[in-house]
């Protein structure tokens, strides 16, 4: 099949696991029926379980040169050592690999593209598939995907077809499970004995390669019936869950991080992990207010992460928010002073941001209040565009700032200014920033836009980020009166 997992070792040996020596037994014990399983491969049972709609953890892929590399290449069957094109690529959740693609592409910009794209895509599956993933490979040719080796590999017109048919991140889950899960469960006492208790395997291709397929067959099902099953047909839903139910609950019991799918077996609406991106210092003459609302069905703590503008952390990581639980639709309010209490710091120079983590769903926002009482949202951030930069006509101060949420360095910032007719303003393609470091922030306001673009204008423009990354945040404000920020960061459509 074209899923079939990648398992050659530089060796030549293929693992087995302890039901390879007992599987033939099973079909000569008199009187036995094996029941036929109700797909034949399951990468393909439904292709709406992650779409390319669905959140991606990918965060910054940064061309690092070429590089001597050894990778398999199933259009010779062989391993292949070439000069590849290497990128390294980060995700938000911590981890972190090297794409390697085949020089064939001819040059780094073409290789970035299927790297770009292809890092984004598999940031769409949980990080537990994704946790020993140390490298990508990436050829051109229509071959079979593989997984393994703590590698993930590609064929590119195979991509092609996989995504013509809707099953690109369904078979990244299936062979990414042969790269982190294979290892240490496929051949665990506790696995056998639930692949043993089922009635059946979920696919004939699990049945007809039980130690080395079972795994990966089955990981996608559990997907769609634990955390997707508002996505797949009742009757889809009850058979895996007839069919497989002892292999579902091992699963269950490892409590593998599903993120971005879900946390900690979450499954409910709403963000389990948020981030306050412009909390003001209590220096300041404007005070934020942190606005926690729980959204779950129970009470719930919260943990956070304060850094200041440069990008340092202030405190110990994932500190204690509240030691009494919020109650279900309650809310916790939190001051700048109430932050330099919990984290034990002195007041910050400037914005801090604040990333917020729970067990189950919460929303978070935040109130601006001014000397005046004027009340603002500052918390609506944009990631590619801002469309409220006042010209110079304005009595209005706008004020971007860009925050990297993200644990690399962003170099090269790159934007163009468009007028009320879409015509560059200046000069188009300018480096904005040469560089911003993981987690910091910092501000550009209409008259640093000016200089840098050697231009002026009137009327409202609009930003677009030309060379970012997918961890660049945006926040639109307009400092009005010479005394408080309105957020224009907000807005519909996508």
């Amino acid at each position: 099949m074209a899923h079939s997992k990648f398992v050659l070792e530089k060796d030549g040996l293929l693992r087995r696991g302890i039901m390879g020596r007992y599987w033939g037994l099973l079909f000569l014990l008199p009187g036995l029926v094996l029941a036929e399983p109700p797909y034949s491969g399951t990468i393909s049972i439904d292709s709406d379980i992650i779409t390319t709609a669905d959140p991606t953890t990918f965060s910054t892929i940064q061309y690092t040169g070429t590089g001597t590399r050894t990778m398999f290449d199933r259009r010779v069957n062989d391993w292949v050592t070439v000069d590849a094109f290497l990128f390294d690529v980060t995700f938000d959740d911590g981890l972190s690999t090297e794409v390697q693609v085949n020089p064939e592409f001819i040059s780094s910009d073409a290789a970035a593209i299927p790297a770009t794209k292809y890092a984004t895509e598999i940031g769409r599956i949980p990080t537990a598939l994704r946790a020993d993933m140390q490298t990508m490979w990436i050829h051109k040719g229509n071959e079979a995907f593989g997984g393994g080796n703590n590698n993930v590999l590609i064929h590119t017109e195979q991509a092609d077809a996989y995504e013509a048919d809707g099953i690109l991140h369904e078979t990244f889950v299936h062979e990414a499970a042969h790269t982190s899960i294979d290892a240490t469960h496929d051949s665990s006492v506790e696995w056998l004995a639930a692949q043993g208790s089922d009635p059946d395997f979920i696919s004939t291709y699990a049945r007809d390669n039980p130690n080395r397929e079972d795994i990966a067959e089955s990981m996608l099902p559990y997907l769609a019936v634990r955390y997707r099953a508002d996505r797949i047909s009742a009757d889809m839903k009850t058979t895996i869950e007839e069919t497989m139910p002892a292999r579902i609950a091992y699963l269950d019991a490892q409590n593998f991080d599903m993120y971005p799918i879900a946390t900690n077996g979450n499954t409910s609406a709403g963000p389990t992990a948020a981030t306050m991106y412009l909390m003001t210092t209590s220096n300041s003459n404007n005070v934020t207010t942190l606005h926690l609302i729980n959204t779950s069905s129970a009470a719930q703590t919260y943990t956070g992460t304060l850094y200041n503008g440069d990008g340092d952390q202030l405190g110990v990581a994932n500190e204690t928010l509240n030691t009494t639980g919020v109650p279900a639709s309650g809310r916790l309010k939190l001051t700048a002073l109430d932050l330099e209490t919990i984290f034990s710091v002195t007041a910050w120079k400037g914005p801090a941001m604040l990333e917020v983590n729970s067990a189950d769903s919460f929303h978070l926002m935040a109130k601006l209040v001014s000397p005046s009482g004027l009340v603002s949202n500052t918390n609506c951030v944009r990631s590619n565009e801002v469309h409220n930069v006042e010209g110079f006509d304005s009595p209005n101060l706008t004020y971007v700032r860009f925050i990297n949420t993200g644990a690399s360095t962003i170099s090269n910032i790159t934007a163009t200014l468009k007028d009320d007719n879409g015509e560059d303003i200046g000069a188009p393609a300018t480096v904005l920033l040469n560089e911003l470091a993981p987690k910091a922030a910092t501000w550009l306001n209409r008259n640093d836009l000016a200089d840098l673009i050697d231009d002026t204008w009137n009327g409202e423009a609009t930003l677009k980020i030309i060379d970012g990354a997918v961890s660049l945040k945006l926040l639109n404000l307009n400092f009005v009166n010479s005394e408080t920020f309105f957020n224009f960061s907000c807005y519909e459509g996508q």
